[in-house]
């Protein structure tokens, strides 16, 4: 059962689609209404109804996806947590996306120059992972499910959680990426909410993760809720391979 709202904060024109096994009932305990079955689009008005319905909705769920039509009427973005069936077909998709962060000097552990092939490794090297349920690749995609057009893939990020035995509960956050002509959409808020939702899922009541200091990216995780521990100076090589860069960990409970 998932409690409350699965976006905090979403702009006008966006809507929520939860894809459920039954229609809305009320809960026979609580005064909450209980979403389960079914497919149900919310278009989100206003920010005030949106907190209003959303203090008052549980979703029982074991996925759902965000559709957004900020870029245009007919645009729709779909969260979804690739299937190890479907993995394989996205990963020349993944690696365009690895590569365009490389190539934009974000800290990704690679070096310029970066080929899409060594971005297909990378990719291709997590598929025994995904086949086992060890790691779960969330991607946003954008297009209609039910055309023959192949989907325009925005952004992905990675759950690893994590195998050792005294540490079941624990989850690591790995290559959160936004393609850069689809930044400020609430993409990457989107991804990590579906990611909290499948480590919940899977007994994990913690996440951490660590990113590049003075990056955009944590100024990011701040906003949503993640806590910084500590920065580790000098840790690693910049892409462009000529400076190094300290590491800033973070983590949150969930």
């Amino acid at each position: 059962m998932y409690r409350g709202t699965p976006v905090n904060c979403l702009h006008l024109g966006m809507s929520i689609h939860v894809d459920l096994p039954g229609p809305l009932h009320r809960h026979s305990t609580c005064s909450c209404t209980v979403i389960s079955q079914q497919s149900y689009s919310f278009p989100l008005f206003t920010t005030r109804w949106v907190s209003f319905f959303l203090k008052n909705i549980q979703i029982q769920t074991s996925s759902f996806s965000f559709f957004s039509s900020m870029a245009s009427e007919n645009s729709q973005i779909r969260i979804v947590t690739c299937a190890p069936s479907s993995y394989p077909k996205l990963i020349p998709k993944l690696a365009l996306l690895l590569k365009e962060c490389v190539h934009n000097n974000i800290v990704m552990n690679f070096i310029q120059p970066f080929s899409i092939e060594e971005g297909e490794k990378f990719w291709k090297d997590l598929e025994q992972g995904v086949n086992e349920n060890k790691q779960f690749i969330i991607v946003a995609l954008e297009g209609d499910p039910n055309e023959r057009v192949e989907p325009v893939m925005l952004g992905c990020v990675i759950l690893y959680l994590s195998q050792q035995p005294n540490a079941k509960h624990r989850g690591e956050i790995g290559k959160l990426i936004v393609g850069r002509e689809h930044q400020r959409k609430g993409i990457g808020k989107m991804l990590l909410t579906v990611l909290e939702e499948e480590a919940r899922k899977h007994g994990r009541t913690i996440l951490f993760l660590d990113t590049q200091t003075g990056s955009k990216a944590e100024t990011f995780y701040k906003r949503v809720g993640y806590i910084p521990v500590g920065v580790i100076p000098d840790i690693c090589l910049a892409p462009d391979g000529k400076e190094l860069t300290s590491c800033t960990f973070f983590y949150k409970r969930i």
